[in-house]
This record gives structure tokens, sequence and C-alpha cells, in this order.
């Protein structure tokens, strides 16, 4: 295990990511008093856990909203489409957790919702991870000041 160290450990276990996930959606909850649409789920983790993207959330906001951080962060277009491919499994196996551990619910209409709000972003500073933890909350309120989640893929670059 030498040479591996306790971050990497961190961003590939489902448990962390799903306290990743938790954040999100209390978050989109938080803003659109509702569950968030299982879509955008793909996008939290490879843009939260993005080393190059972290300092990008410096100096934001819950306020910020989704098109005015990519203006400033153009950067994060970059490979987007690669890194959301790349971390399908990750984000279904910390779904898959949340779900099995009771952190998120999911309804028949394919809406998560948070059954812990305001739990996961403790948990994620008490493990040192609150920077982190405070940029998937962020991330999530932007979607949640969006009209829908295609709003979110289209600001993205991306297609529903």
């Amino acid at each position: 295990m030498r040479g591996v160290s306790l971050d990497t450990f961190a961003e590939t276990n489902p448990a962390f990511c799903a306290l990743l996930l938790s954040a999100n959606v209390s978050a989109f909850q938080d803003v659109q008093k509702r569950p968030l649409p299982i879509t955008l789920l793909p996008l939290v983790l490879p843009i939260v856990m993005s080393g190059e993207l972290d300092s990008s959330f410096l100096h934001t906001s819950d306020g910020t909203g989704l098109a005015k951080w990519i203006s400033k962060t153009p950067g994060v277009l970059f490979n987007l489409p690669e890194r959301i491919q790349a971390g399908l499994a990750m984000t279904r196996e910390s779904l898959q957790f949340a779900l099995q551990y009771q952190v998120l619910s999911l309804d028949d209409e394919a809406q998560i919702s948070d059954l812990i709000p305001s739990v996961a972003t403790k948990r994620l500073k008490k493990l040192g991870f609150e920077r982190m933890g405070n940029n998937a909350h962020r991330l999530g309120a932007w979607f949640g000041a969006l009209a829908s989640d295609a709003v979110a893929y289209n600001l993205l670059g991306l297609e529903v």
C-alpha cells in the first residue's frame, strides 16, 4: 500500500464518494425543494474530484451559478465527456452504496433525495475534505438554480 496517498484511497472509496453525492443532492434540494434528477448525478464526481478544477471553486459561493463559473473556468469543458465516462463506474458504485445505506433514495421517476441533509458536509469536514464537500455542495446549488438538467448539460457542452 506504500506510495498510494490517503486522497487516492478516499477518492476511490464508494462510501466517501457517496458523501460527495449526498452533499450535492442536499444543496440541489435546498434550492429546488425537490429531488435531483438522476441525469445530473454522473456530472458530480468528475467535476468535484478533479484536482485541476479544485482551485476554480475558490472565491465562489452557492450563488455564483454554473454559467458564471464556466465563463471564468472554461477549462472545465476540456475532456469533460471523457472524464464523465471514466467516472461512471465510481458514480454507480457510490450511488449503490448510498442507496443501500439509506444516505440517498431513488423514486419511481428517477429522482434522488438526500435522506441525511447537512450530515455529509460535516462528515467530509471531519475527514479533512471540507473543501471538496463545499465544492460538491456548490455544484448542487448551481444545478438547482437552473431551469432543468438539460440546461446544465447545454452549459457544459454535453448532449442529454
